[in-house]
């Protein structure tokens, strides 16, 4: 790129787990934009009694469970032979850092984790989740003959990112949750129409398209990256890239 692309990723630069480094080797200037705030509870909820699974979706599940240090090792104590299971190889890096052993399968999106779950064979599972969150996953779960204990250990809340209606706009935009998404779409003044669009995955994607948007790109993992080969891929990359160095 002669000249580099600028990218929004909608998502808050605490805790980076790469992202904003890997857009920047790739060529791109990215800029973190955060549209959820996070609020760990206080106290965790009481564990069920007997599960074969445990299932994470979310970094932000694997950083509340990080405030209890000893609450792992409960975990790690009541289900010694529990199979763990996440979404994403930075979810699963987390919990490895946490001493806790996932299911080495690639899944990289809920689908793939459900399937997995369902060919493990379990039949409880404890489900590590944030407020609200997405009742997709424990669906199919449950229609496939599984008991599903949901344990709330996060709530989160929109944060409209009013300010880039007054900024210089992207050529792209990242978008890593459906919650995200709905939030970043509603700043007033924005002309979404002019500026690329990118899902981190199946679900994000879905979630544009409910809301009348069709992604230029979608990552097949949530990583950093799948997520710039699906971009630099995508035909609107090179439509972009052309527009860019007109500019």
């Amino acid at each position: 790129m002669a000249i580099r692309s600028s990218i929004w990723l909608f998502r808050s630069a605490k805790n980076d787990d790469g992202f904003v480094r890997a857009f920047q080797r790739a060529g791109f200037q990215p800029v973190s934009v955060p549209v959820l705030s996070t609020e760990y509870l206080d106290n965790m909820p009481p564990f069920p009694a007997e599960v074969d699974a445990v299932v994470v979706t979310s970094r932000r599940s694997v950083e509340a469970l990080a405030r209890w240090p000893e609450k792992v090792a409960e975990l790690l104590q009541i289900y010694p032979s529990a199979t763990w299971f996440a979404v994403g190889p930075a979810t699963a890096e987390a919990l490895s850092n946490l001493g806790i052993n996932v299911d080495s399968k690639e899944t990289g999106h809920a689908s793939a984790l459900a399937a997995s779950v369902i060919e493990s064979g379990v039949g409880r599972v404890l489900f590590l989740a944030g407020e609200p969150h997405r009742p997709e996953l424990s669906g199919v779960l449950k229609s496939n003959g599984i008991s599903v204990h949901l344990l709330t250990l996060y709530r989160s809340y929109p944060m409209v990112p009013f300010e880039l209606s007054r900024k210089p706009r992207a050529d792209w935009a990242v978008f890593f949750s459906p919650r995200g998404t709905e939030t970043a779409l509603r700043v007033p003044g924005m002309d979404w129409s002019v500026i690329r669009k990118a899902a981190i995955g199946r679900t994000t994607a879905d979630t544009l398209r409910s809301l009348g948007w069709s992604p230029d790109a979608v990552a097949e993992y949530p990583d950093p990256d799948s997520l710039i080969r699906a971009i630099t891929n995508s035909p609107s990359f090179e439509q972009s890239a052309l527009s860019t160095n007109r500019s």
